[in-house]
């Protein structure tokens, strides 16, 4: 239970964490002006002190007479955070001093606010009008709506006290600021109950619900609008404020209680529509708000976000995904591999004489011709073919392959900034999908499962990857398979010891090891259980297993953070942040830097591979409706009635990487190398992953959480940067105590430089944990005429007890550590290390290696191709 209190320092020694709340004092309210209402704590720093002490301390304490006494008189207690608000010298010598007395403090972050179509600076809030200069709309206040600004972590009692007040919360747009309805400003200056805590009040203005942008591509001819009303707004209160010649059509009630109606009009009717309306919070384009697009997982990984590339995060407001396709050379068919999809069926329209989906529409077939197309492994399945009851296997699919490649018509649905609902990261690759898993109607219309696993040993999901992989005489099909979906086991299970196996060759034996297949598995979504649960198959030691970040779809816009099924509340957090880890992905063994008497990287299996958007991002939904009856996914629809949706998990964010692979495997065809080899694939999207460790309280990369990092398509493909890089090939393998090296020249040496050796493990025996590989190999990397090495997977974390993401860097006379657990290793050797024209000395060596050679693949980051 949290204690509110605003009170002078020297009463927190005797307070018991028991008491409720205590107001002692409340500054005087500064008189009403017309612009809006300041408090005294607007413009001040937010400092925020946690009372638990660094160290083995259990429950929060009393704060040490000498941090308490700097806290000042405007401050809010909490059962275990104070919250201050001071001018800027004071917070920082707070800060400073809490810090001294191991206590973990925070300034302020300075969070910018967030309107439905805006970003502003909360210390100006008058800046929300500069994008209507010089237009013809002017920003108006609405009568009785204002924008409220909360100085301190909002508790529910000071949303009660405004109530009781006379003020009503309507909607909240995170960062501390609310929309809310009242009489007029005084309301919230006398509010005892609250007027303590609040930075500022603002009039809500006509030009907070909609952007300069959308009027300026609205016509005199109608289009379809939704319209968002405030919650509690009566159907025919928002109907009789629509002016003259507009025309009402659908409407529904958000789960937040606002109305959404549907509506034809041009811009004369929605400029009248803006000037008088009192209950109107937002007008967007038919299909929602511009948080609605799947376009944005795209874009996060091409770095096309807010910051990039010095930012670990920020704001996706810009589309064109299609764009940066393009300017890459990627943007066309040639060379792009088709994606097996091992899920739940597909259903883009099926049976072919009904319409497609638009994202998949026949004008780009994405299955491949003939019977090859689906494969049904699903025990005793309902009906002989595939169909898609839940929509997991759909969604999944688009995310890979939705979206049509220019010149062809878009047909798609636009969000109201031009985002693409159902555009996924490889527009147009061919799937093969297989379904594995199937959901059906019982005769008491119950939903149940049923699935094609479970066999011992698993020879079903064997031959479901050999259909994938190759047609009936032998012929390439699917390079690349996706795999959403786990068993409940967090060891290396026999699925584990299948696809390790299946990875080298997907067609034994008349593959003779050479029809390889690249696996992206999920994580699993046992965030909530802690370390050590991703789960099977992603335990296989060959495969990508990929965790989930958060997608940027801030709570303050469509979808809510809800679903109409129900999910665990890590599944419906905000995605605002695309730094940090969705809390729903599952965590891999523990592992820390040396010195916390945790285990180390180097006696550990890394897991996850890598990370990219899973939390909250867009689909299509089956199309072919009729066998769309038991769903799985976050709302049936989404836009309701649409053929799209919304979901979160890594069962999304996997996709991401296997699109991200099919691209990159056409990308090493576009520079000669005719088949990159998947350990090529897997090093390179490791190499150029993005460390998210500022974001995750320093935890660099590698970590459980974060694998190596967040996938950059933008950084792997970039064409300004040397790359040096060896595909696997029998004539450069590795025996043990034999040794590979190759000199090369460092590329630019304001960059990192990263290198990377990977190789497909033969598969292990199944274990009750994670086994050591059976081919072990080292990397190591010497400066040439320079006393400094650097050694597969020796970072600074495990070595010298600094974890910042980086390798350490030896004396040639050191004796490194030796990884026996990973068959990938990796060096990250800092800009500024290595002077211009700077070379090394890559070298590969077979540390154990009991029988015959082991093939590998190895990838430089920013070291030239040629010695």
């Amino acid at each position: 239970m949290p204690i509110v209190r605003r009170a002078p320092w020297r009463l927190l020694a005797v307070l018991s964490l028991t008491l409720s709340v205590t107001i002692l004092t409340i500054s005087p309210a500064p008189a009403a002006t017309v612009e809006g209402w300041r408090s005294p704590l607007a413009g001040r720093e937010l400092v925020l002190i946690d009372k638990v002490p660094f160290g083995d301390v259990e429950e929060p304490q009393l704060l040490p007479f000498s941090v308490a006494s700097l806290l000042g008189g405007d401050f809010v207690e909490y059962e275990s955070l104070v919250a201050a608000r001071l001018p800027a010298a004071e917070a920082a010598s707070l800060t400073s001093l809490a810090l001294q007395e191991g206590l973990f403090a925070y300034e302020d972050p300075k969070l910018p606010g967030v309107l439905p179509f805006m970003e502003f600076d909360l210390s100006k809030p008058e800046a929300r009008t500069a994008p209507w200069a010089g237009n013809a709309v002017k920003p108006l206040p609405v009568p009785r709506l204002f924008l409220v600004h909360f100085a301190f972590p909002i508790l529910e009692s000071w949303l009660d006290g405004l109530r009781a007040c006379g003020a009503e919360p309507l909607l909240y747009y995170g960062n501390g600021v609310f929309s809310m309805r009242a009489q007029n400003l005084t309301v919230f200056q006398s509010c005892a109950a609250a007027a303590p805590y609040l930075a500022w009040v603002e009039p809500f203005l006509t030009t907070d619900r909609t952007s300069p942008e959308l009027l300026a591509t609205a016509g005199l001819e109608k289009e379809v609008y939704s319209l968002v009303f405030a919650p509690g707004t009566e159907l025919e209160k928002a109907l009789a404020e629509l002016p003259a010649g507009m025309d009402a059509g659908d409407n529904m009630v958000w789960e937040d209680g606002s109305l959404s109606l549907g509506v034809l009009a041009g811009a004369p009717e929605l400029v009248a529509l803006l000037e008088t309306s009192e209950s109107l919070l937002a007008i967007h384009p038919a299909g929602g708000a511009a948080e609605l697009s799947d376009e944005r997982q795209g874009l996060i990984i091409a770095g096309k976000y807010a910051g990039y590339p010095g930012a670990l995060s920020g704001a996706v407001t810009t589309p064109g995904y299609y764009e940066f396709l393009k300017s890459r050379g990627l943007d066309t068919l040639a060379n792009l591999p088709a994606v097996a999809v091992f899920d739940t069926g597909y259903d883009d329209g099926l049976p072919d004489t009904a319409p497609h989906h638009p994202e998949m529409e026949n004008l780009v077939e994405r299955l491949l011709p003939g019977d090859l197309n689906l494969g049904n492994f699903v025990f005793s399945p309902v009906t002989p073919r595939i169909d898609d009851a839940s929509g997991h296997g759909t969604f999944v699919a688009s995310i890979i392959t939705g979206g049509l490649v220019p010149p062809l018509t878009q047909t798609g649905l636009l969000d109201a900034q031009g985002f693409r609902l159902g555009l996924g990261i490889a527009p147009g690759a061919k799937i093969v999908p297989v379904q594995l898993f199937d959901r059906f109607l019982n005769s008491q219309g119950e939903c149940r499962d049923r699935n094609g696993l479970g066999d011992v040993p698993p020879d079903n999901l064997g031959r479901a990857i050999t259909f994938s992989r190759v047609t009936t005489t032998g012929a390439d099909k699917a390079l690349i398979a996706n795999h959403s979906w786990n068993i409940n086991r967090n060891t290396y299970a026999d699925i584990s010891q299948l696809l390790d196996a299946r990875v080298i060759d997907a067609n034994p034996p008349a593959g003779n090891g050479l029809q390889a297949m690249l696996m992206v598995v999920a994580a699993g979504n046992k965030g909530a259980s802690g370390p050590g649960f991703v789960l099977a198959p992603a335990t296989a030691k060959n495969v990508l297993s990929v965790g989930s970040c958060q997608s940027y779809r801030p709570s303050t816009q469509a979808p809510p953070n809800s679903c109409s099924i129900s999910f665990p509340a890590e599944y419906t957090r905000e995605a605002n942040d695309i730094a940090k880890i969705s809390a729903f992905s599952s965590q891999g063994p523990l592992f820390g830097r040396k010195g916390l008497n945790q285990p180390l990287v180097h006696k550990t299996r890394i897991l996850p591979t890598v990370v990219a958007p899973g939390g909250k991002v867009f689909g299509i939904t089956p199309y072919f409706r009729s066998t769309y009856v038991c769903p799985a996914l976050c709302h049936v629809s989404w836009p309701v009635g649409s053929a799209y949706t919304y979901a979160s998990g890594t069962s999304f964010a996997a996709p991401v990487v296997s699109g991200m692979a099919a691209l990159l495997r056409k990308w090493f065809i576009g520079r000669g190398l005719m088949n990159p080899a998947p350990t090529l694939l897997k090093a390179s999207i490791i190499a150029t992953a993005t460390d998210l460790g500022p974001a995750l309280d320093g935890d660099h990369r590698p970590s459980n959480k974060q694998g190596f990092g967040r996938v950059s398509l933008e950084r792997a493909t970039d064409p300004a940067v040397a790359r040096f890089y060896l595909n696997e090939n029998g004539s450069f393998a590795v025996a043990m105590g034999v040794e590979r090296s190759w000199t090369r020249t460092i590329g630019d040496p304001g960059k990192d430089t990263y290198i990377v050796l990977a190789w497909n493990d033969p598969a292990s025996p199944q274990t009750g944990s994670h086994p050591p590989v059976v081919n072990d190999l080292s990397l190591r990397v010497d400066r040439v005429g320079g006393n400094v090495s650097w050694h597969g997977n020796n970072f600074r974390e495990n070595v010298v007890g600094i974890d910042d993401g980086n390798s350490h860097a030896y004396s040639t006379a050191a004796q490194p550590l030796v990884d026996a657990m990973n068959n990938v290793e990796a060096i990250f050797i800092p800009a500024g290390t290595l002077p211009s024209g700077s070379q090394v000395r890559i070298r590969v060596k077979g540390l154990q290696v009991p029988q015959g050679s082991q093939k590998f693949s190895l990838y430089a980051y920013n070291v030239e191709p040629g010695s």
